[in-house]
């Protein structure tokens, strides 16, 4: 679950029709290797084709959209080279990030982290929101330590390894599992234990909690074959 902009809140109408659409690729409202038209997110979305048109380039140089001559357009599929390159620079970054927020977190901040996994913990398994509340444990500690930009950086870095994970809490669900060790992140940070803080930043992006083997099983045509 990612949060979504209305039409209000985008600059332009280009604007919002990228974000809409990148919003649903991301969530896996548009499953990998799907067509997608022109004409039917005119109807979905109520505007134009030249903003849908100009979203779709944007979103194609991102790795994003496929645009094929005279077939249209598709989601990319799943590339789980860029999903293991994507999380072995987060992991370097995360880090990083993580040992600032040691000399820089106030006890409001930890409190205020503290909110949003207890938010986090009281979802249903089955919500789709542990996505969001994932999310945004990160998205603070990065905003405390300045970092805004970076977090951003990163996410775009990261969409193939986040539609991975996404997939990983819908069908291998582990959400008590993240929240554990969001607890734990946050109790080495207050701690300022170093060493404890990079065993568990480096277990949280293992690549292994991802299931890869399970969830290709369950969804073969959202990878890029090899």
């Amino acid at each position: 679950m990612r949060t979504q902009k209305t039409l209000q809140d985008c600059k332009s109408i280009r604007e919002f029709a990228y974000s809409t659409i990148k919003n649903n690729i991301l969530n896996l409202s548009y499953a990998p290797n799907q067509k997608i038209t022109e004409i039917e997110l005119v109807e979905t979305l109520k505007i134009g084709k030249t903003p849908i048109r100009e979203a779709l380039i944007l979103l194609a140089k991102e790795g994003l959209i496929i645009i094929a001559p005279q077939s249209g357009s598709f989601i990319a599929p799943i590339d789980f080279a860029r999903v293991e390159e994507g999380r072995e620079i987060r992991s370097i970054v995360e880090e990083n990030i993580h040992l600032q927020a040691m000399n820089i977190m106030t006890k409001n901040d930890i409190s205020a982290c503290e909110e949003l996994i207890n938010k986090h913990s009281q979802l249903p398994q089955d919500s789709p929101a542990h996505w969001f509340y994932d999310e945004e444990f990160h998205k603070y500690i990065y905003k405390t330590c300045d970092k805004e930009k970076t977090f951003h950086t990163i996410q775009l870095m990261n969409i193939d390894f986040n539609r991975v994970k996404l997939l990983s809490f819908a069908e291998v669900p582990k959400p008590q599992q993240v929240i554990e060790e969001h607890y734990a992140i946050l109790e080495a940070i207050a701690k300022k234990d170093t060493d404890l803080l990079k065993e568990i930043t480096h277990k949280h992006l293992n690549p292994l909690s991802l299931d890869k083997e399970k969830i290709v099983a369950h969804y073969p045509a959202y990878f890029m074959k090899r």
